[in-house]
């Protein structure tokens, strides 16, 4: 394995020997790469030589190098290519290069000499506070219409993976995302209740419960009693 930034799309018998690999996928201890069948250029790759491969050199069709190198973030990983030697403090940021040896991206602990086509990879989530992604998703369930949003659509919004994401939830609130939704609808159905003449039927309707009988059972199992008695019994106001 290697990693490398090419100013040309590798060619036919490249791709042949070489097999090509995007970052794809990140999550605590884990970064995830995937095959890419199209390589394109000015985009940093891990590389390896494929079983049965000739160990030749990478070749391709001409183009105009880049010096803005595409840098992809996943996960809070980004992608880190050259076409020009230059050094990196590494005590700014979470720089990682691979290693053919071990099969896996180390990282870098004194400052780097970035060596042209070499690709690297830097970890912008180590230095991000790690409640911020959950607190964004927090403050969207608090608009009673956002609650119905896919959990991937969520996942995306936050910028995690989804094993991060589920982790990083429960951690910060206790809860489960569809637990912590549910629960949120509840609260929703009790402000409806204290503060609107709206009708227990519209009430369930707004929330996108299943039917009404299925959030009258909902609302006693979280209150102990039924909507209608809630209302009665609470203060409302005027």
């Amino acid at each position: 394995y290697g990693t490398i930034t090419l100013p040309f799309t590798p060619d036919a018998e490249s791709l042949e020997n070489y097999a090509f690999y995007a970052l794809a996928e990140s999550g605590e201890g884990y970064v995830r790469f995937e095959e890419v069948a199209q390589p394109k250029a000015n985009t940093p790759y891990l590389y390896a030589l494929r079983e049965g491969g000739e160990n030749t050199a990478i070749t391709g069709g001409y183009a105009t190098v880049s010096l803005d190198v595409e840098q992809v973030s996943v996960d809070g990983w980004e992608s880190v290519g050259s076409f020009t030697s230059h050094t990196i403090d590494t005590g700014n940021g979470n720089y990682y290069a691979f290693s053919s040896e071990r099969g896996e991206i180390n990282r870098v602990t004194r400052n780097l000499t970035v060596l042209p086509y070499r690709a690297y990879f830097k970890n912008t989530a180590a230095s991000k506070n790690k409640s911020e992604p959950v607190q964004r998703i927090l403050n969207m369930l608090n608009e009673p219409s956002l609650l119905h949003m896919p959990a991937s659509r969520l996942y995306s919004t936050a910028g995690l993976s989804a094993p991060t994401f589920i982790k990083n939830f429960k951690e910060q609130t206790g809860y489960t995302l569809v637990e912590y939704k549910n629960k949120k609808r509840m609260e929703f159905a009790a402000n409806m209740l204290r503060n609107t003449d709206k009708k227990v039927i519209d009430i369930a309707y707004e929330l996108r419960f299943e039917s009404l009988s299925h959030f009258l059972r909902s609302f006693k199992k979280e209150y102990g009693i039924t909507p209608t008695e809630y209302r009665k019994t609470t203060n409302r106001i005027p």
